[in-house]
């Protein structure tokens, strides 16, 4: 099978593939017997408020289980949060390096995280002793994203000094890297949900598709993007790797098809032209059915729409600050989202209605 504008085929990354081991699970999601609907997603309200972090909060990660919740800060710190009960467990320092970019690896007790001071290695992290496991150095200006693979060791990473590494946990050495045309974007990365194929964004236009196995022979299928000259500031996969969510700086949430390139929605979160702070903090998600995408704003609003058809659906409004993350748990019926404070929602009726 092949793309419409294939460079190089893959016999994995198909629409044939993906529906026989995900449509079914992912269309009808339900967490506890509660589909994501419009009507649980107008009754979700706030059931736990966290402080622990002084300043804005930068990203946010769920492990695999999503029992745990990471919260990486502008204050150096990094908060894990116990899902099911909504404690605060730990909370880690990393005064030398800053942090952002948190993510969890496949196991609840170690973590990646970029740099924000000295350099700018990707640092691996043991939450069970504090003490770090590995660096990885190489690239030459900040880091933009962090994407772990889905099945294996392997993660990626997005720089301004505007490459692509690929790397693994148990080598401090990068196993392979991609290079942007220009280093005046911000790049982005991301893996499939199957971990078979990577997405780049690297020139804030057009997205590129790499078979993992075989990405030194280039990407085998590049899509334009027309986001009206919008710096591109993050890309996410729908949970059943047919849409990838492509953010703008200036609060535009793109979504296309991850096979054809399609355009699906183009959606503004931004009422107005975003401050500096703002923009560089957008943040959106899908839910992990992929029919509802919802992006924070500069208002302390998280604004929720229908992915296919742009239809606003509804909004949640606590934050005091701008939101700076949102993020939906791939495991129970909980949104994650984050200012300076990190709120953790819930829906308020039994049975998520009609969708």
């Amino acid at each position: 099978t092949q793309h419409n504008t294939t460079q190089h085929t893959t016999p994995h990354h198909t629409p044939q593939h993906t529906t026989q081991h995900n449509t079914a699970s992912q269309q009808d999601i339900c967490f506890s017997g509660m589909k994501i609907t419009a009507t649980a997603l107008q009754s979700f309200q706030i059931a736990k408020v966290f402080d622990q972090s002084k300043a804005a909060i930068n990203a946010l990660d769920f492990s695999v289980s999503g029992e745990l919740l990471a919260a990486s800060s502008n204050d150096d710190s990094i908060n894990i949060y116990e899902c099911a009960t909504g404690t605060h467990q730990r909370t880690v320092f990393s005064k030398k390096y800053g942090c952002c970019h948190v993510r969890f690896t496949h196991a609840d007790n170690t973590i990646l995280h970029g740099s924000t001071k000295g350099n700018h290695d990707v640092r691996y992290l043991s939450l069970h002793d504090n003490k770090y496991l590995s660096y990885f150095s190489g690239h030459k200006d900040r880091v933009t994203s962090i994407s772990m693979s889905p099945v294996d060791d392997s993660f990626l990473t997005s720089s301004l000094d505007g490459t692509v590494r690929i790397w693994d946990l148990r080598s401090a050495n990068c196993q392979g890297s991609l290079i942007s045309s220009s280093q005046r974007l911000y790049p982005v990365a991301a893996y499939d949900p199957q971990g078979l194929v990577f997405a780049c964004g690297l020139s804030s236009n057009g997205v590129k598709l790499y078979d993992v196995r075989n990405y030194d022979k280039g990407p085998f299928a590049n899509f334009y993007v027309d986001t009206m000259g919008s710096e591109w500031n993050g890309m996410k996969f729908s949970m059943d790797g047919k849409w990838i969510l492509i953010t703008t700086s200036n609060g535009l949430m793109v979504i296309i098809d991850s096979f054809e390139g399609k355009r699906i929605s183009t959606i503004p979160v931004y009422d107005s032209q975003p401050t500096n702070d703002a923009a560089d903090s957008f943040d959106a998600c899908l839910t992990p059915c992929g029919n509802f995408v919802m992006g924070g704003t500069a208002d302390g609003v998280i604004k929720v729409f229908n992915a296919r058809t742009n239809e606003y659906t509804t909004s949640l409004q606590e934050h005091p600050d701008p939101v700076t993350c949102v993020l939906f748990n791939p495991k129970y019926m909980m949104l994650a989202s984050a200012c300076s404070k990190l709120a953790l929602w819930v829906p308020t009726i039994e049975d998520g209605g009609a969708v």
